[in-house]
């Protein structure tokens, strides 16, 4: 019986990739075409990141506070609230994206990287 560690299953992927690589090429050389894996199982996944901002239209009515204040906190002097994080957990984006519709005043701006 064999165990799938994180470092045996690496190098289970590692296997199947190589010998995917074998196979498409030698069905290519044989009849023009080949079979591929459409991703590389080796390749680390790009992280979809979320960056947001409060605009200077904000009424700091501090709704966003109220659905969010992992995210969200209300800065006393600029008397409007203002972002915790460079770039949002991936737990709190769909709430993140909810304060963005909810918000009165339309200052919570999302810039997605979807690359």
């Amino acid at each position: 019986m064999i165990i799938f560690d994180e470092r045996n299953l690496k190098l289970f992927l590692k296997l199947i990739y190589l010998l995917n690589r074998v196979i498409k090429h030698a069905i290519s050389h044989l009849y023009g075409y080949g079979l591929f894996l459409p991703w590389n199982p080796l390749k680390p996944k790009k992280e979809n990141k979320m960056k947001v901002i409060i605009t200077d239209q904000c009424m700091g009515d501090r709704n966003c506070n109220k659905l969010c204040p992992e995210v969200f906190e209300y800065d006393e002097d600029q008397l409007k609230s203002t972002v915790k994080f460079d770039k949002i957990p991936e737990q709190y984006k769909a709430v993140v994206r909810q304060a963005a519709a909810e918000c009165g005043a339309d200052a919570i701006e999302i810039m997605d990287d979807d690359e």
